[in-house]
């Protein structure tokens, strides 16, 4: 009876949570067992799995009992935990990933794009527009996509609407994570060697300068998850902001020019995330028509 009484419970906690959840719950448990498998090859060892630990305890015994009766507050952190938590699973996955290969692959991926481009195509983009403006314009576009997923699911979350934003997140989630797992057992650092320091007086270079000094790791750049992560964003822009569409599609494509212009990725990273990407969506759909 205990057996079958605790089986019981566990199905209607995970009936309880919704298809990010489950995904989001998945991820963490199969990081936390990478760390125990490997705590001697990643920093801090097994302390690295605390936080993943710690998700899992909230999505098992606090999210299923946060309901429409909970404060505005509770509701909020409930529907939008996602978008903060794809940031510590970049952080995390950029220090677990020397746990197979202690190098980096970019010598293999940097020939490739000379292979199927003739020359690197970050150098070729800063030769032809060196214009100070054109960087700063550049700049301003990438940084714009750490605003641009937040604000897509901010708004399906003031629509009221959980199933359009867990279409969404579970998409969005299944894009990153996939792309997390990719960095740590094929590291690579983009051409970032060839990017110039930013110049003084400038806004958005400098800014971007110290994102990257002070929270990126190196890692993490095939497939390039800001690619991947736009991609869906420009997806579910089409579904939900009939308007604003377009002006979400040409921002989208500045920030996957402005991945390569900026020396933060090769362009194989963006093909790799743009694949990602049509991956992704397409395990919605076919979610989607399982559904209806």
């Amino acid at each position: 009876m205990p057996t079958s009484f605790s089986f019981a419970a566990a199905a209607r906690v995970w009936s309880a949570l919704n298809r990010t959840d489950r995904l989001t719950f998945g991820y963490n448990l199969l990081i936390a067992l990478l760390v125990v498998l490997f705590a001697s090859r990643v920093p801090a060892g097994y302390a690295l799995g605390l936080p993943n630990v710690a998700m899992l305890l909230l999505l098992w015994y606090f999210f299923p009992r946060v309901g429409p009766e909970a404060s505005a507050g509770w509701r909020l952190a409930r529907a939008l935990y996602p978008v903060f938590f794809v940031w510590f699973a970049y952080m995390q996955a950029s220090a677990m990933d020397h746990i197979l290969y202690r190098g980096f692959h970019d010598p293999w991926l940097g020939e490739l794009d000379r292979a199927l481009f003739g020359r690197e195509p970050s150098v070729v983009l800063a030769q032809a527009f060196p214009q100070a403006g054109v960087s700063e314009l550049m700049h301003g576009v990438y940084f714009a996509y750490y605003l641009l997923f937040p604000g897509l699911a901010l708004y399906l979350h003031l629509k009221r609407s959980a199933r359009e934003l867990d279409d969404y997140f579970s998409t969005l989630c299944g894009a990153f994570f996939f792309c997390c797992l990719v960095f740590i057992f094929f590291p690579s650092v983009g051409p970032l060697n060839l990017k110039p320091p930013a110049p003084p007086g400038s806004v958005f270079p400098a800014i971007m300068e110290f994102i990257y000094r002070w929270f990126e790791l190196p890692g993490g750049a095939f497939p390039s998850s800001h690619v991947a992560v736009t991609a869906v964003v420009v997806a579910f822009a089409f579904r939900h902001l009939r308007r604003l569409a377009w002006l979400v599609l040409l921002l989208g494509l500045g920030i996957v020019l402005a991945t390569v212009y900026c020396s933060y990725h090769y362009a194989v990273d963006v093909i790799g995330g743009l694949a990602v990407a049509a991956g992704a969506l397409a395990v919605q759909r076919w979610s989607a028509r399982g559904r209806a």
